[in-house]
């Protein structure tokens, strides 16, 4: 299985296209049912949850803000560092102490296809996790805080 798993991960973050994902979408679920013995018309989403596995969307998230954790612990290559810039606010509020740990989203007037890119839904993922997730101290932390708030949000139902 696990050599499944690596290969429905590889390269998902450098382009975070929703088109690819339901191709991918569709191996995961099915290899879910095949390691739990379940039928073909069961539900893949009980299946997900049962094995505790984030849904491809959610894995994609989760590798990405694992990197940009990283660059903001300069744990990371120079090359990712260098495509993100720390958001520096023009005023200072005190609502926004925490503002250093905010990236900036590169501004683009069109939609074009680098708005799929790491450099623009990085930033605009981290932004929206909470701020108690992006201070976590350690690596190991922070992965498990992250896989609890994306299992949490994508299996509300169950």
């Amino acid at each position: 299985m696990s050599l499944v798993i690596s290969h429905l991960d590889y390269c998902n973050v450098v382009l975070y296209a929703q088109y690819d994902l339901n191709k991918i979408k569709r191996i995961q679920n099915m290899c879910a049912k095949v390691i739990l013995k379940r039928k073909k018309y069961d539900s893949s989403r009980q299946a997900l949850f049962d094995l505790h596995w984030l849904p491809v969307k959610a894995r994609i998230e989760f590798i990405m803000m694992t990197c940009l954790y990283n660059c903001s612990r300069g744990n990371a290559p120079a090359y990712q560092i260098e495509l993100l810039s720390h958001h520096i606010p023009t005023r200072r509020l005190r609502s926004s102490d925490h503002s250093s740990l905010s990236y900036s989203v590169p501004f683009n007037k069109r939609r074009t296809f680098g708005d799929r890119g790491y450099r623009t839904v990085g930033p605009k993922l981290w932004n929206t996790l909470p701020i108690a997730i992006r201070e976590s101290e350690t690596l190991d932390m922070f992965k498990k805080q992250l896989k609890t708030y994306y299992f949490r949000s994508f299996f509300k139902l169950f």
